[in-house]
């Protein structure tokens, strides 16, 4: 029993600094989700241009394959999962907008940290 109270006053005493700079690990995790949503914002146009050349390559494969009827069928999936994906990511782009104005919340890129006045 004494052994056990000694660890837990033991890791109770070196967790002290890691509460110390308590503060300055919320300024490290608003830095990381900062650069999480910044490069988030910066992939959403690139999958948005590789829809609309996924949904391309397929209308090209289907007009270029007019007299074989079972590249004529791949080409129309291609351009049908194309049209999907698209509408996918619309929607989803979508219902984040609605939901974000909605709830109030803005696109600034700062998340407040809470603060308890005692």
């Amino acid at each position: 029993m004494k052994k056990t109270l000694t660890q837990i006053s033991i890791l109770g005493a070196s967790l002290v600094p890691f509460f110390a700079t308590a503060q300055a690990a919320f300024v490290t995790i608003n830095n990381i989700i900062n650069q999480v949503g910044t490069i988030i914002s910066r992939l959403i146009p690139i999958t948005f241009a590789l829809g609309i050349l996924f949904f391309i390559y397929g209308l090209a494969k289907f007009i270029f394959s007019a007299g074989d009827p079972e590249a004529h069928e791949s080409g129309r999936n291609v351009m049908i999962w194309g049209l999907v994906a698209l509408f996918v990511m619309a929607s989803m782009y979508g219902i984040i907008q609605l939901a974000s104005t909605t709830l109030g919340i803005s696109n600034t890129g700062t998340i407040p940290i809470p603060r308890y006045n005692f």
